[in-house]
């Protein structure tokens, strides 16, 4: 039924609970393939130290999270990609949940549900829509405020197969959410679940946008760059469509940029397409202004913009 796929890279004290949530699933048609893109912690030996028949553990040199995906993909032998990240948590009852959606809409070709943010494992934030079962156009859902996290996403294998379609190698962020767009093109109607179903974990060791400002920055121009990057497909989307997607694409880029703005004193040209001349003459010219001024600023225009 399903087919499990976890990306592995320097998790060894969090990948336990990750793999542990899988295998407390009320439903047990399963595997949980595991793909170790090049660790150089004691992760493989973690994972090596679970015995469980279902628990399939495949190496490769390091490539990024897209590749290990990818990979896990490629072997999977279930008709259902499930998708978590190797320090997240599922609720024992996910499975079960998308199990009873196929089985009600046998046409569906992905299945999407609420999750809770956990910030060191005490902020928990949940993200819920108001939406349930078979959403008519995800892309206006989207631009309704609908959250979509990796481990909240399953996919029917099928839909690997087309021109594309797989998540792309090079980019360790955004490479997800570029793969979500394509499938919104593509399958414009998946199932979704309000329940929470997951865990997207975020603790204290994670990367910040401050802890490599030239990387930070690099990745920031990367994630702005999405439209050139989907340019193809979009051109198969009609005029409601293509609008949606934009706003979409404009309120994301706009959150990513002020975030970056706020704890960098750097701005790119490539920023200004997403803000009108007054407001890339205001963020250009106060990039050196103390951070706690630049966080009211940014929370002032957040609220202005609903995101």
């Amino acid at each position: 039924m399903f087919s499990v796929v976890i990306p592995l890279y320097n998790k060894e004290a969090s990948i336990t609970a990750t793999i542990q949530s899988v295998l407390n699933q009320t439903f047990d048609d399963f595997e949980i393939v595991i793909v170790n893109d090049g660790s150089t912690d004691k992760s493989v030996e973690v994972v090596e130290g679970i015995k469980d028949p279902r628990i399939r553990l495949i190496n490769q040199e390091n490539q990024g999270v897209s590749a290990a995906r990818n990979k896990g993909i490629a072997q999977a032998k279930n008709d259902w990609i499930a998708f978590l990240d190797g320090d997240d948590i599922w609720l024992p009852e996910k499975l079960m949940v998308l199990n009873e959606a196929i089985k009600k809409h046998p046409q569906v070709k992905w299945l999407i549900h609420a999750f809770d943010t956990v910030r060191n494992q005490e902020n928990r934030t949940p993200n819920s829509y108001e939406q349930q079962d078979i959403l008519k156009d995800v892309l206006f859902d989207l631009k309704n405020n609908l959250k979509i996290q990796t481990s909240a996403v399953t996919v029917h294998k099928s839909c690997f197969s087309g021109e594309d379609m797989t998540f792309r190698v090079g980019y360790n962020t955004s490479e997800d959410r570029e793969l979500w767009y394509k499938l919104a093109f593509k399958f414009p109607s998946p199932f979704y679940s309000s329940k929470i179903l997951s865990e997207y974990v975020i603790d204290s060791t994670g990367q910040s946008l401050t802890t490599n400002s030239d990387n930070s920055f690099n990745d920031i121009r990367k994630n702005i760059n999405m439209e050139d990057r989907l340019e193809k497909q979009l051109k198969s989307l009609n005029s409601e469509r293509q609008k949606a997607f934009y706003q979409v694409l404009n309120k994301i880029n706009k959150k990513d940029i002020l975030n970056f703005w706020c704890v960098n004193n750097k701005w790119s040209a490539d920023f200004n397409r997403n803000f009108n001349r007054l407001e890339t003459f205001l963020f250009k010219n106060t990039i050196n202004l103390p951070i706690l001024v630049k966080k009211v600023i940014k929370k002032l225009f957040f609220v202005a913009w609903s995101v």
